[in-house]
């Protein structure tokens, strides 16, 4: 019994010291995470004083930036409340600017209108009497757009029906392509300026004698044209009888110029049909009478070439109507017998040949006389040249 309790008092003595020996163990590991969380606590008692360091910092940095902000922000108040005050200081005076200047605009555009009636009553009439140096900007039918027009017509519709006469007749030989050719269309173009002159010297008569018998008459036809509104009849006919030989009476002027205006101003709208057949006759005139003087061209007289070339026709009535009607007329130069400073010698011209230069030395010499124009020379009204005719010259052996 004793020996069990020895043994007892043993085991539990062990028990005991290895519980001490586990206690101290432990102990020391927990005194030694005890020293490791202390060494932890202290670093971080410094990082939070650190971090409280720079968060004040830096919450003195935004609240600098702030004061900052709100003293710009002051600032702007003030500078947007200055620029509205002056805006609107502006904006008065710009309005009143204006009604000054709407004012003075009004004031300005009635010298303006003053002095441009002024100036339209001096231009018309100096352009009444002679249209040469001086031309209304705002007319339709103007001298130097009639100048443009027959450059342009020189190179497109002339070349055009010389294609036209060409493939209608099928030669492409020098002499046709160089003369032929070129002297009908030029002759074309010839009758068409002599018809479209006849008819407007006509027409001037006409107008003078018209406007004489109107003034005799005023009283007459007035009370006739009463008569007739009255018995409320949809038209009145008026005739008058006019003398076919120019007789040596005053007329009104200032009526007629403003007639010769007006028909220069509506040369585009003026219906040509009238004279287009005495047109042809002419052309057909001239061509038969060139046949019969001019050798050298070999193909006859032909109605289906003229069909064929019946817009190159119009286009001459139409273009030559525009010349002939300017104040002062232009003129067409193609009857000339003798070279002068308004032609261009294209060549030289004998029998059937055709020459861009003299024929060779011992041939003979040059004597400058037209052979035939193949393009007219263009003149204003005083003879100044507008555009050079073009000519052929004869060679004539000596």
């Amino acid at each position: 019994m004793k020996e069990k309790l020895l043994k007892k008092s043993d085991y539990i003595q062990k028990m005991y010291e290895d519980y001490n020996k586990n206690l101290a163990d432990h102990k020391s590991r927990n005194d030694t995470l005890l020293k490791e969380l202390a060494k932890r606590e202290e670093e971080i008692a410094k990082y939070t004083q650190i971090t409280e360091g720079l968060t004040n910092e830096h919450q003195k940095e935004v609240d600098k930036l702030l004061s900052e902000i709100q003293t710009m922000k002051k600032k702007n108040d003030t500078l947007l409340r200055e620029k509205e005050e002056e805006i609107a200081k502006y904006t008065q005076m710009s309005l009143k600017l204006k009604e000054e200047l709407k004012k003075k605009e009004k004031e300005a555009k009635d010298k303006i209108k003053e002095r441009e009636e002024r100036l339209m009553l001096l231009s018309k009439n100096l352009v009444e009497k002679d249209q040469r140096n001086m031309e209304d900007t705002a007319a339709v039918n103007r001298r130097s757009e009639v100048e443009k027009e027959f450059s342009y017509f020189f190179d497109n519709e002339r070349m055009d029906a010389i294609e036209k006469m060409q493939s209608v007749y099928g030669s492409d030989e020098d002499i046709d392509i160089g003369i032929s050719y070129p002297r009908l269309a030029c002759m074309i173009f010839e009758a068409a300026y002599e018809k479209t002159t006849e008819a407007k010297d006509s027409a001037l008569h006409v107008f003078r004698e018209t406007i004489n018998e109107m003034i005799k008459e005023a009283a007459e036809l007035g009370e006739a044209y009463l008569r007739s509104e009255k018995s409320e009849l949809s038209s009145h006919g008026v005739t008058f009888k006019i003398p076919t030989c120019s007789q040596e009476l005053k007329y009104p002027t200032e009526v007629l110029d403003t007639l010769m205006l007006s028909l220069k101003e509506t040369a585009h709208l003026c219906s040509l049909e009238s004279i287009k057949e005495g047109v042809r006759r002419k052309i057909t005139e001239k061509w038969i009478s060139w046949l019969h003087s001019e050798k050298s061209c070999h193909f006859s007289f032909s109605d289906r070439l003229l069909f064929h070339l019946k817009d190159y026709v119009q286009a001459c009535l139409r273009l030559a109507w525009r010349m002939v009607v300017q104040v002062p007329p232009m003129q067409l130069e193609y009857k000339c017998t003798t070279l002068k400073n308004f032609h261009r010698m294209v060549g030289y011209h004998s029998g059937s040949e055709m020459y861009s230069m003299p024929p060779p030395n011992g041939q003979g010499a040059a004597d400058y006389e037209v052979a035939c124009y193949l393009w007219p020379a263009l003149l204003d009204g005083g003879g100044r040249v507008i555009r050079h005719g073009e000519v052929l010259v004869k060679w004539k052996l000596k």
